[in-house]
């Protein structure tokens, strides 16, 4: 019976987290923002550019649909300008996030 509720338990906590998820991202930074990568927070890879062919320029918020599969994630954005900056540890329920740059963001 153990084993049953382990499995059935693991399976539940897979799923948890796999949804599809609206989140606000607000450019709180000077620069126009092209392209924003999620990723596990687990991992070293970054996933493909989730607003392909949109900007967020400064002061702007852009509506982003994304499939969350995991309990935290991190993002890399990048800029026009060809730079780019790493935010570390979002939940995977978050729902607005405002990068103010530098790495420095808060969410909701």
């Amino acid at each position: 019976m153990k084993l049953g509720s382990l499995i059935a338990g693991s399976v539940l906590s897979l799923f948890a987290f796999t949804a599809n998820a609206d989140i606000d991202v607000i450019n709180s930074t000077s620069s126009v923002i092209n392209a924003i990568y999620i990723s596990d927070s687990e991992v070293d890879d970054w996933e493909e550019n989730v607003i392909e062919g949109e900007v967020i320029n400064p002061g702007e918020t852009l509506h982003v649909k994304v499939n969350i599969e995991f309990d935290k994630f991190d993002l890399r954005v990048e800029s026009t300008e060809g730079g780019y900056e790493d935010y570390f540890d979002f939940p995977g329920n978050a729902t607005v996030i405002n990068l103010k740059g530098n790495g420095q963001s808060q969410y909701k």
